[in-house]
């Protein structure tokens, strides 16, 4: 009885944590934002909000190949839209920097992250530390692929821009929030367990 009583408490405690165990909030000091390019405009606003605030040196979008309509843009990748976007909100060209993975990978997150850190490498630049922005119940998953990808000797701090597609201390009665929460939690367990990370 008593496990089973322990069982429905963690339960309970998921259920109501969940959102913002999977959203965190946990920046650290850094000299570069990196921003995913799927996100949305408000996210990216959000984002241009957060690079001025935190004297950031550079900001990088990353991303791979637009999964619709590359055909029809100017823009090929994810990394290439979401800097665009961010020129057109009033950052300059010196401060945003597109670092495009071009090749279909099953974990689009995890190729962006190893795309930054080859980029950067070739550079000359000293990756020690980011801030990752990223939306939602995806910023805990995408920041332990950025992690991995990176290595040890560099501190990734994270950044969760609330979504808007629903309230998220009520995400249980939205069909998009369950998706989103439930999605998430077990997309973080098999990132965490997968043997296919790390370099």
């Amino acid at each position: 009885m008593g496990v089973a009583a322990a069982g429905l408490l963690l339960g309970i405690v998921w259920f109501f944590g969940a959102y913002r165990w999977l959203a965190p909030q946990a920046p650290i000091q850094a000299k570069f934002l990196v921003v995913e390019g799927w996100l949305p405009d408000y996210a990216l606003e959000a984002a241009i909000r957060e690079y001025r605030r935190g004297g950031y040196e550079q900001l990088f979008t990353t991303g791979g190949p637009l999964e619709q309509g590359s055909y029809l843009k100017e823009f090929q990748t994810y990394a290439e839209l979401a800097r665009n976007t961010l020129l057109r909100l009033g950052l300059s060209t010196n401060e945003v920097k597109a670092v495009p993975n071009n090749t279909w990978q099953r974990n689009r997150t995890f190729a962006a992250a190893l795309a930054l850190g080859d980029h950067c490498q070739r550079s000359g630049i000293a990756l020690t530390a980011i801030n990752l922005v990223s939306v939602g119940p995806h910023t805990r998953r995408s920041g332990l692929c950025f992690r991995r990808a990176l290595g040890r000797n560099v501190e990734v701090g994270l950044i969760a821009i609330d979504t808007q597609d629903y309230d998220v201390d009520r995400w249980w009665k939205f069909s998009q929030g369950v998706k989103d929460v439930v999605g998430e939690t077990f997309s973080v367990a098999y990132a965490w367990l997968s043997v296919d990370y790390g370099r």
